[in-house]
């Protein structure tokens, strides 16, 4: 077992707090490949990240028990603050004693467990079904099947795939409050024939989002075999649509049915002091923290082992997707087909053919915890980054509520995590992965969880706020910088926008950035500098076609990205144009 511990510096301050009634915080988080515990607590009178601990996530062989790799994390922290957590008995000590051991409260959060299988079954297509779709966007959960009006199955063969894809959750819709009944209960029937056939072990539960006035009778007939559990109609009225109750429900059966599945999480749950949650609803949470201090739009990325997040988030609205069985680690098996080996090899240029990525991919699916050791690996890893991204955005155009062309709406941050993007030692190659994959337009700046931290803010929020806020303005993120994306385009080999760069009595830095090209211009984190911007007639940045901007923007270790290739970027099937254009970006962004 592997295991890093990190010591956070404190700074020694004139203490602003009462101690008396602060509490310290350990939070664990269960994730694919890696488990990171941390610990907060007040220092110098304000609440500090103290410590971290990561290890390997031991759920599965040759372990199979979560707990070990938590114990093993805290273990570090103990080492490292001279701090003992556990009993003799190995129990975690809560509340913490007055002796300095233990702690006083303890949160789980998990990104691990298996993708729930589910079945939608509903009457009309773009009515209740596409209602019931947008229940499960942010789940950890993929549609294995659809039973509608629309399906010319006949009763047995519907049966027929309950019995072949033995789903986790049927969620049932259709109907508005009151409406007919007939034909929705014809399929209540169907799925209660399909359920009884199950082993009482591989039953699915069912939720039910429709009609209100058909409860008693769903719990009557689907009662008998399997727990039914009710929503509120998600289509109560044709023209209303209420999403929310039914959301809740499914997160928390969600979050159930991966704590029972996997070994050890029942302990880590009864360890709990405060609600156990899921990574990706915790970290879209802590966007709409972001959102309402900056009263912009908030982009958030998390690429994970299995799973892609992506949530647009204003101080109004909320969208988020989840996309299981799609990442660097475990899901990258989604990426041995010829067409996405095609498109990650322009990462790789001539150096390796589609054989060898094909089996680097696969080595990397198979021990997902392996890390780059030299450029070719690290560029290889950031290019299926970018497929993984390019695909879940792809597949989140509804939940986004994004057109049809997938388009992004311009943003004021981008919120990034995911060891892959953020642990890279390469910040401006990650940085392209993520521009390739979203495409975000406008002018934004770039923060990435570096430190896994945000997870643990969002899910003790609701706990200790004041916590969260000292947290975070402690400077525990990682400032990239500022991506320019000027809208527009002019010829190729014609300039795009004059840049010109001051700061303080320093000469200032001009540059002629050409359409189609990169650039990047150097400010050190915290250094602030004058960015003045004179586009081509026919470029916009902000102040319509042709109008001269200024900015005053501060830097990050990336320090400002001008990316005047405009939008969308060409959509190019030639792979071997692809790769040119992808090599000639990577040596821009680098220099």
């Amino acid at each position: 077992m592997i295991a890093d511990v990190e010591i956070q510096p404190v700074e020694d301050e004139e203490e602003v707090a009462d101690v008396q009634t602060s509490r310290s915080y350990l939070v664990a988080e269960c994730g694919h490949c890696n488990t990171t515990v941390m610990l907060f607590d007040v220092v110098g009178g304000r609440y500090r990240l103290v410590a971290r601990g990561t290890s390997l996530t031991t759920a599965g062989s040759p372990w199979f028990d979560a707990t070990l790799g938590v114990k093993q994390a805290i273990q570090q922290i103990g080492l490292a603050t001279g701090r003992s957590f556990f009993d003799q008995q190995g129990s975690l000590i809560r509340p913490a004693r007055s002796d300095g051991s233990g702690i006083d409260e303890f949160g789980l959060l998990i990104s691990i467990g298996e993708s729930q299988r589910i079945i939608l079954a509903g009457l009309l297509d773009e009515i209740s079904i596409a209602s019931a779709r947008k229940v499960i966007f942010p789940l950890f959960a993929h549609e294995v099947d659809c039973f509608s009006l629309s399906d010319m199955r006949n009763r047995p063969a519907q049966v027929m795939a309950i019995l072949q894809h033995r789903p986790d959750i049927i969620l049932l819709t259709g109907g508005t409050d009151g409406g007919a009944d007939r034909r929705l209960m014809k399929l209540v029937q169907t799925i209660a024939i399909g359920i009884d056939l199950l082993d009482r072990s591989e039953r699915p539960v069912v939720v039910f989002a429709g009609n209100a006035a058909l409860r008693g009778k769903i719990d009557e007939i689907l009662g008998e075999f399997t727990d039914v559990f009710r929503a509120e109609n998600v289509r109560p009225e044709y023209e209303v649509e209420s999403l929310d109750h039914a959301t809740n429900l499914m997160t928390e059966l969600v979050l159930a049915q991966n704590v029972s599945a996997v070994p050890g999480l029942p302990l880590l749950r009864e360890w709990s002091s405060v609600d156990v949650r899921l990574s990706d609803h915790v970290f879209v949470g802590i966007g709409e923290y972001f959102a309402a201090r900056t009263r912009g739009r908030i982009l958030c990325l998390d690429l994970g082992s299995n799973h892609v997040t992506l949530a647009l988030i204003t101080s109004e609205e909320t969208r988020f997707v989840v996309q299981p069985e799609l990442g660097v680690g475990h899901g990258a098996a989604a990426f041995l087909n010829k067409e996405d080996l095609s498109l990650i090899k322009g990462w790789i240029g001539d150096e390796i053919d589609l054989d060898g990525i094909r089996d680097r991919i696969a080595n990397k699916v198979s021990q997902p915890n392996i890390i780059p050791l030299n450029d070719l690996e690290l560029r290889l890893e950031l290019g299926m980054a970018q497929r993984a991204i390019q695909k879940a955005l792809a597949r989140a155009v509804e939940g986004l509520g994004l057109p049809s062309s997938g388009t992004i709406p311009e943003i004021e941050l981008l919120l990034v995590r995911g060891r892959v993007l953020t642990g890279t030692p390469n910040l401006s190659k990650a940085i392209l992965a993520i521009i390739n994959g979203l495409e975000p337009g406008g002018i934004f700046r770039v923060i990435a969880d570096d430190g896994a931290v945000l997870p643990a803010m969002g899910s003790l929020a609701g706990t200790d706020p004041k916590l969260v806020v000292e947290i975070i303005d402690s400077g525990v993120l990682d400032s990239w910088g500022w991506v320019i994306v000027p809208e527009g385009t002019s010829r190729e080999g014609q300039i795009a926008l004059e840049a010109s760069m001051q700061v303080g009595s320093a000469e200032a830095l001009k540059v002629d950035i050409m359409s189609g090209s990169l650039e990047v211009l150097p400010l050190e984190v915290n250094e602030v500098a004058e960015i003045s911007l004179k586009p081509a007639a026919s470029i916009d940045v902000g102040n319509g076609k042709g109008k001269s901007r200024t900015l005053r923007l501060k830097g990050g270790r990336l320090g400002i990205v001008i990316d005047a290739r405009g939008r969308p970027l060409p959509e190019v099937k030639d792979f071997d144009k692809n790769q040119k254009l992808i090599q000639q970006s990577l040596r821009e962004i680098s220099a």
